[in-house]
């Protein structure tokens, strides 16, 4: 077992760019390196808490069980197979 990938994501891409941006901040100026890692901080936190919303946001409960709790979920999309 080597654990979940997520088959959908669009993050990796993100933060390699963002990554890229670092990089060639390293070569053009400084005002790039910090855009890189403001972009670098964005997408890891991206990547890191993208599963962590709608349905997912109150640890697998149904959105029947949200509803009858009085919470909505942040999006009606589904994930993780529900």
């Amino acid at each position: 077992e080597m654990g979940f990938f997520s088959p959908h994501s669009w993050w990796p891409l993100a933060t390699a760019a963002a990554f890229s941006l670092t990089t060639l901040g390293l070569v053009f100026g400084r005002f790039m390196i910090l855009m890189g890692l403001v972009a670098v901080i964005i997408t890891t936190v991206g990547f890191l808490f993208e599963y962590y919303v709608g349905i997912n946001r109150t640890q697998g409960h149904t959105l029947s069980a949200l509803d009858a709790m009085g919470e909505s979920a942040t999006s009606t999309r589904k994930f993780l197979g529900e």
